[in-house]
């Protein structure tokens, strides 16, 4: 759910989503919109990960292909894919 919020919120035309526990370095928001600027074909841009801890590296390649953080989706992709999928949660 959180994860969606701003995606219904926004009105911007790039989504992006940051987990509470993670950090953008200063360039990975202007890389991603110069990105999608320059090829409009693309629907979403994705940047590499740093890890603060240890990582196998297939498991940081795995996060780096399955994790949203590293993204940035236009908002005509994410609103034609309708969002993340409804999640049910312990408080509802």
């Amino acid at each position: 759910w959180c994860r969606e919020v701003p995606g219904l919120r926004a009105e911007e035309q790039v989504i992006l989503y940051l987990d509470a526990d993670d950090i953008y370095y200063p360039a990975h928001i202007s890389r991603i919109v110069a990105e999608l600027d320059a090829s409009p074909h693309l629907g979403y841009f994705k940047t590499r990960m740093a890890f603060t801890i240890p990582v196998h590296p297939e498991w940081q390649v795995q996060l780096e292909h399955l994790s949203p953080i590293n993204a940035g989706v236009r908002r005509l992709v994410h609103d034609l894919v309708g969002g993340f999928p409804p999640q049910e949660h312990e408080d509802q």
